[in-house]
């Protein structure tokens, strides 16, 4: 679980409201698994896709920025695109026979070949 909290964070980042120093020291408080890189980039590259809502000011950032050079961080701005994560997939063995299936011909796999 992680994992999904940087994205569950900038997901409430993009919704929140974004223009009193309260919302600066929520944002700061509430976006402790993004770095502040992370969190300047997302503001800055806001776009409000109606008219009820403006752009983030670029003050607001500047709010923000302040309160979050406090905070110690990564200035890593992706995940680590190399790092595996680690995926088991169970055996379930199938109750039918492998050998009794027979493969409609409608599927047109004739170069199936059975063994």
């Amino acid at each position: 679980m992680d994992t999904m909290e940087p994205l569950s964070q900038a997901a409430w980042l993009l919704q929140v409201n974004k223009s009193t120093d309260e919302d600066a020291k929520e944002i700061c408080a509430r976006c402790s698994g993004l770095s502040a890189v992370q969190i300047v980039k997302i503001l800055n590259s806001y776009t409000p896709i109606d008219d009820f809502e403006k752009r983030v000011s670029p003050s607001f950032v500047r709010k923000v920025q302040s309160i979050l050079q406090e905070r110690e961080g990564n200035p890593q701005l992706m995940l680590d695109a190399k790092y595996r994560f680690q995926v088991t997939f169970p055996f379930n063995p199938s109750p039918q026979a492998l050998e009794v299936i027979q493969v409609p011909s409608s599927l047109k796999l004739g170069f199936l070949t059975r063994i």
